[in-house]
């Protein structure tokens, strides 16, 4: 009995399970990926979100000014009024 050939045979068996192993990690690599797919009505509103006009940038600018300036006042009657007509 030849003990070198089955020890060659023996290498050439794991130099394929290591081949096997380094594609199956590339393989994995790719099919790494997320996906995100909108259905039914979630379409139709994503759609009908893209028609709305967009944020007012200028009011944007000016509540943010007078929020760092202390100068933003709060309607707190406004505020009640509008919370409690739903009621």
């Amino acid at each position: 009995m030849d003990i070198n050939k089955i020890n060659n045979n023996a290498n050439v068996n794991i130099q394929k399970i290591q081949q096997n192993i380094k594609n199956n990690k590339k393989q994995a690599q790719v099919n790494n990926k997320d996906v995100f797919e909108l259905e039914g009505n979630s379409k139709k509103y994503l759609e009908l979100a893209s028609k709305l006009p967009g944020v007012r940038k200028k009011l944007v600018n000016e509540m943010k000014s007078a929020i760092e300036n202390g100068t933003y006042k709060i309607d707190a009657e406004k505020i009640s009024k509008k919370m409690l007509g739903g009621l």
